[in-house]
């Protein structure tokens, strides 16, 4: 119990320290100018994938969802809410994986 009043006294930090991190991540994301760019780099990371449970499970159906070109921002979006819709909370581990690729590509930009 004492542990649990800690984390609640801190939780004004703890929120600040995320919006914080959360915030310095989307200034270093680097192809929003590109959104369709970003789409074919995260396609071509999805199509090497050799995860096995992710792979037999969601792979072909998230490349399906990611063949489909964007203009805008927005529409890469939409896209990245149907893969997690697809996904949702029927097998985590595969939800966290795709969460990785997605950020690695945000944070890494697309490589020429």
């Amino acid at each position: 119990m004492k542990k649990v009043k800690e984390k609640i006294n801190n939780l004004d930090l703890l929120i600040k320290d995320f919006i914080d991190e959360t915030t310095d991540d989307a200034k270093q994301i680097k192809v929003l100018e590109t959104p369709d760019l970003l789409r074919q780099h995260l396609l071509m990371k999805i199509h090497r994938v050799n995860n096995n449970e992710f792979s037999k499970l969601y792979k072909a159906q998230i490349q399906t969802i990611l063949y489909n070109r964007v203009r805008t921002i927005f529409e890469l979006a939409e896209i990245f809410e149907k893969i997690e819709l697809l996904i949702e909370d029927d097998h985590i581990a595969s939800l966290d994986f795709w969460r990785y690729k997605l950020y690695q590509v945000l944070m890494d930009g697309v490589k020429k």
